[in-house]
């Protein structure tokens, strides 16, 4: 492939060795390990594969498709996002809910999580 500047080579590098090091072909790299969980359930392969086929999306989302209980998507997506270079918050988005909250508001704010463009890319 022909990368238009060093940077751009140097972004396809690390992703090729971070998808490596993620399928265990190679150890972690040294800048990873601090941003590392011990090991990835299957639940939260099944989430990073939605993500990875469908695009950014929501815990509602991806709840509705593989048919897991939000609460437990929520808090895969919050420990991936933040124990892990895989994923990331990306912004919120309001939605409407059924009925009015506790604190009188018609909508809620969900995070979008989306995997960076520098990080894996097949689950």
């Amino acid at each position: 492939m022909n990368y238009r500047s060093e940077k751009d080579l140097g972004a396809a590098m690390l992703a090729f060795e971070r998808k490596q090091a993620f399928l265990l072909h190679r150890p972690k790299l040294p800048s990873d390990k601090a941003n590392s969980i011990a090991e990835i359930s299957q639940q939260q392969l099944r989430i990073l594969g939605h993500i990875d086929r469908h695009g950014p999306s929501t815990s509602i989302d991806i709840s509705k498709t593989l048919r897991i209980k939000q609460a437990s998507v929520s808090t895969n997506l919050s420990l991936l996002s933040e124990n892990t270079t895989m994923l990331k918050k990306m912004f919120t988005i309001r939605v409407p809910v059924q009925g009015k909250q506790k604190n009188g508001n018609r909508t809620k704010q969900l995070w979008v999580y989306g995997i960076p463009a520098d990080g894996p890319k097949d689950f």
